[in-house]
């Protein structure tokens, strides 16, 4: 399997209206307005242990099928995606073959791009909205992090379980019990910090 790798970092806790204005200063051009995205995460316990997993994500104005692996820096994935029709049923073909879907998420994206730079502002449920800067070089992601206002040493990587970890401190470490996230629904329970 041929796999491109995917470096990217998210900047927490931003104001959209601010990041819109630095990005329009930057030259930066927008590709997709803020707009619903649902995803399934879709993974067995054999891809859990070797930090993998496959997603089917209807993006608005396409839908994908990817599978992701932590590369061997262990901050990046290694990653090969393609395009699909139908997200139920490319669900139905991985859950077919035996992969079973263990989550369903809801988030709102609006894409950007700048100098070949995918620049996207993400908002979840339950969590403050974040930035997440992506591409193949480093030292270009640096840069474009720098020229919108930001310290290289507060980006974060992984997944968006960092966000929520970020939101709620006291769940770090632990494997959250929610499966659903969905906006409208209200704030798990077991997240409330007593």
């Amino acid at each position: 399997m041929v796999m491109k790798r995917e470096i990217e970092v998210k900047f927490l806790n931003i104001e959209p209206t601010a990041i819109r204005e630095k990005l329009s200063a930057a030259g930066a051009q927008i590709i997709s307005p803020m707009r619903l995205m649902r995803r399934a995460v879709i993974k067995t316990p054999e891809m859990i242990s070797r930090e993998a997993y496959a997603r089917v994500r209807d993006e608005g104005d396409k839908i994908t099928m990817t599978f992701k692996q932590i590369n061997q820096n262990k901050e990046d994935y290694d990653e090969v995606e393609i395009t699909v029709d139908d997200f139920e049923k490319a669900i139905e073909i991985l859950t077919g073959c035996g992969i079973p879907k263990v989550s369903y998420q809801e988030s709102r994206r609006e894409e950007w791009i700048l100098d070949n730079v995918q620049i996207c502002i993400d908002e979840w449920p339950w969590a403050n909205p974040y930035i997440e800067i992506e591409g193949e070089d480093e030292d270009q992601i640096k840069d474009i992090a720098q020229r919108l206002g930001f310290d290289w040493e507060n980006a974060v990587r992984g997944t968006v379980w960092e966000v929520y970890y970020d939101a709620f401190p006291h769940l770090k470490g632990t494997k959250p019990d929610v499966d659903d996230f969905k906006f409208g629904d209200p704030l798990p329970k077991s997240w409330v910090k007593i």
